[in-house]
């Protein structure tokens, strides 16, 4: 039992002893009790004296705390979309949720739903809402915290400009947020679905700027698009 205590930093606790001459060969296995608890005996091998010469043993309750099995993710969003963390969480008793922003409790209200629940939606995403989440989840015997989710917030493209020279070149240039990484995208065509592969990623600069010339035309039409990385 105790290499098992150790791996789950349970909580062992002893109930009960009993002496093996009134107590033999009780049933080793493991219970749920009503309160979502587990409980077990022990027998054999225990201490022995004089007064039990066959042995101790010991009725107990195991208090295991719960089980982050997903941890939230790190995203990154344009202003004005919707941004969802979400934890998953194995318990043996019911477990309770309390999302935090820097560390400081949330709570519902204006652009947030589920500050007490598996899952946290903030809507209508400003650069307000840039920040490290986690979640502390609680059962009735242990609490524990998850890992920081960052939300980074960025401006979607601007004002994107193109300007081809002689037939042999394009520039490309926009505005967005300063030093974040954008992705260029190009397709050859507009029908669904729209087949867009990647020509580079570039971060604006510090004042937001993003420009690229464009020397693979190869003929033919072009359609280009920016997106967050």
């Amino acid at each position: 039992l105790f290499p098992y205590t150790t791996l789950f930093r349970s909580t062992f606790t002893t109930l009960a002893c009993f002496c093996l001459t009134n107590g033999a060969n009780p049933d080793c296995s493991l219970v749920q009790g009503n309160d979502g608890n587990l409980y077990g005996t022990t027998w054999g091998g225990g201490v022995t004296n004089s007064q039990y010469p066959y042995g101790m043993g010991t009725v107990f309750r195991l208090l295991l705390p719960p089980s982050i099995v997903g941890q939230p993710m790190s995203q990154a969003k344009p202003i004005g979309a919707t941004a969802m963390f979400q934890v998953k969480v194995t318990s043996l008793n019911p477990v309770s949720y309390q999302w935090q922003k820097n560390g400081t409790n949330l709570t519902d209200g204006a652009n947030i739903i589920g500050a007490t629940a598996n899952t946290l939606n903030i809507y209508n995403i400003s650069d307000g809402d840039a920040a490290n989440y986690s979640v502390i989840i609680s059962n009735a015997n242990f609490s524990l915290s998850s890992s920081n989710a960052t939300l980074t917030v960025f401006l979607p493209p601007q004002v994107f400009f193109a300007n081809a020279t002689n037939g042999s070149q394009l520039f490309l240039q926009f505005i967005g947020t300063p030093n974040y990484p954008y992705i260029l995208q190009s397709a050859t065509n507009l029908m669904p679905p729209v087949n867009w592969q990647p020509v580079l990623t570039n971060p604006a600069d510090g004042n937001g700027n993003w420009q690229f010339t464009e020397t693979n035309l190869n003929g033919g039409q072009k359609f280009y698009r920016a997106v967050g990385q």
